[in-house]
């Protein structure tokens, strides 16, 4: 958003969340820098943002719809996340337990691969406010939304794309 409103924002602490997510949350996030003399229309614009003054029309939001009721009111479903998280710490924890009775050693190295079986789960799923249909909508891929903002733009421009 800053970046759109020509100031030169930078992202700091991007590359911590691959090499420790747990970091992360401990220094809390990511920071946006701009210089300083653009830190006033920076604090101005993320103002607006948070007072709902730069939302976007009806139109331009890519949305998915509830395949049910065919209501907007759908939300982005965690429940499926947190089970793939739950999933890889139990098959890391359950080791230290098994381990202690040789018999069921072989169980203990299979475990480590429970995991596996969670994650299709995390697909693009979403839930639905008003019936509560849970379902999966595909996303638009990087290169069309890339491919859709450069055709706007050589239509406010007057550029082929």
């Amino acid at each position: 958003m800053l970046r759109a409103n020509d100031l030169h924002a930078s992202v700091f602490d991007a590359g911590m969340a691959r090499q420790d997510w747990f970091k992360t949350l401990a220094i809390g996030g990511y920071r946006v820098m701009v210089p300083d003399s653009q830190t006033a229309a920076a604090r101005q614009l993320v103002a607006d943002y948070h007072r709902g003054a730069m939302g976007l029309p009806d139109g331009e939001v890519d949305a998915p719809t509830c395949p049910r009721c065919s209501a907007d009111d759908v939300a982005d479903d965690p429940r499926p996340r947190r089970a793939v998280f739950g999933t890889v710490i139990a098959s890391q924890a359950a080791p230290l337990f098994l381990v202690s009775t040789p018999a069921l050693w072989w169980m203990a190295g299979l475990l480590q691969f429970l995991p596996l079986l969670a994650f299709p789960m995390l697909g693009s799923r979403h839930r639905c406010d008003r019936c509560g249909t849970a379902f999966g909508a595909s996303r638009r891929r990087f290169e069309s939304l890339a491919r859709a903002v450069a055709e706007a733009q050589a239509a406010t421009t007057g550029e082929p794309a």
